[in-house]
């Protein structure tokens, strides 16, 4: 027990420290510095950059100047004084002199052919292009912890909802008549659509807000009429949920997971959402088989039956008092789940089919080192990235997995 308590401590140690590098990423790693003394006047290059600013005003020899904030060098200005981020570097900015591939241990050169100054030395080496490579693995950290926090969420919904629902109701427990039964297909069909194909059109599209608010309209709207149409379509009838659900889940299954994310990735523009959508909608299947199967139990405990046989609203006794008695596994299957998400970013990534290309992700970088075996930092670093984050999440699981086993459902 002592030891699942350490390694449950360890693995929040490991991800409570790359999710506070991943909030701070341009504090700790930024091509412009806090402060700059110039000439006797003093500016804040970084937190007008933060605040949203692409350029400054400096005053040189009388005269205002303008720099930009994104692509100008900042490191041989001749400045008095200046205080700079832990990295003087941004991941997306190339060092011009330093490219091809230089080593953490190589000569490193400024912009007079002279060896660089210690301050401004490439701590973990630069990739083919002159990008600093830790400032890639920082900025990475908030792409991989973004798309396995946002894919389990999406994931967690969709597999607690259909798998609560398959578990509490069976196939005779849930009654809506046929206007419902369309409306949810039909709004099933809405959200595939805008959840995959409109993000892809709304990248090029000037007028996302009306873009927006008119998919909102329909895909609120058609489910509605359905289910507000009369007669036949008001005829309430059990809808088999659990049958379908186990259908849906075989034939999800009955995939090979990696491969259905390769093909929908390769078909589709690449893009940051379309990548936590495409794992998040495609790992729900094992968050619905945890969740009905711990519902099944969930439903026949004591107190569960005792609020049927007071004639409390079903649907109520679902929300409020079953879907918290089977959180417990779920939150550890998520922990596993987030593991293996940021496995498949950085797989897509490694094959050019996940984020834009000129996002820096882990991936990325390791696939840059594939053609050049001698540059051993680009697998290293980022490889040893990947190792500790699904690390921290794997200790969490197995932690969160530990404490939960012998805790008993809540009383009403």
């Amino acid at each position: 027990m002592l030891r699942h308590r350490v390694s449950f401590k360890l693995g929040i140690a490991l991800l409570g420290l790359m999710s506070l590098i991943a909030l701070t990423a341009p504090l700790i790693s930024n091509n412009v510095p806090y402060f700059l003394s110039l000439q006797g006047e003093s500016y804040f290059p970084l937190w007008e950059k933060l605040k949203g600013e692409h350029s400054i005003q400096l005053k040189i020899d009388g005269k205002q100047m303008e720099r930009s904030l994104i692509y100008d060098d900042w490191r041989f200005m001749g400045a008095e004084r200046m205080i700079w981020p832990l990295i003087p570097y941004t991941a997306d900015v190339a060092d011009p002199f330093n490219r091809m591939r230089v080593s953490p241990g190589g000569a490193q050169k400024d912009d007079l052919g002279g060896s660089l100054k210690s301050r401004y030395r490439h701590i973990l080496g630069t990739d083919q292009v002159g990008r600093d490579i830790a400032s890639g693995l920082i900025y990475g950290t908030r792409i991989s912890l973004g798309i396995a926090f946002f894919s389990m969420l999406i994931a967690g919904l969709i597999g607690l909802l259909l798998g609560g629902l398959a578990g509490f109701f069976g196939d005779h427990g849930l009654r809506i008549n046929l206007g419902h039964r369309l409306g949810l297909l039909a709004a099933i069909a809405l959200i595939i659509y805008y959840g995959f194909v409109l993000p892809t059109y709304m990248s090029e599209e000037p007028n996302k807000l009306a873009i927006i608010f008119i998919s909102m309209v329909v895909l609120v709207g058609i489910p509605l009429l359905f289910g507000l149409a009369p007669g036949v379509f008001r005829r309430r009838r059990a809808l088999k949920i659990d049958h379908w659900l186990s259908r849906l889940i075989e034939w999800f299954t009955s995939l090979p997971k990696l491969i259905l994310i390769l093909s929908i990735a390769a078909v589709m523009e690449g893009s940051y959402l379309l990548v936590l959508l495409v794992i998040g909608f495609t790992s729900w299947t094992f968050i619905a088989r945890i969740a009905r199967a711990e519902m099944l139990r969930v439903r026949e405990v004591p107190f569960v039956q005792s609020a049927n046989a007071l004639g409390y609203n079903r649907f109520r006794i679902f929300v409020l008092h079953a879907l918290p008695n089977v959180m417990n596994p779920i939150v550890v299957s998520l922990a596993f789940g987030a593991g293996s998400a940021i496995i498949i970013e950085s797989s897509l990534s490694f094959l050019g089919i996940g984020v834009p290309a000129d996002t820096v992700s882990w991936g990325a970088m390791i696939a840059q080192g594939r053609s050049h075996i001698e540059s051993w930092w680009l697998v290293l670093f980022p490889g040893v990235m990947i190792f500790f984050s699904v690390l921290s999440f794997q200790l969490i699981g197995e932690g969160l997995s530990q404490r939960t086993t012998h805790k008993l459902p809540k009383e009403l």
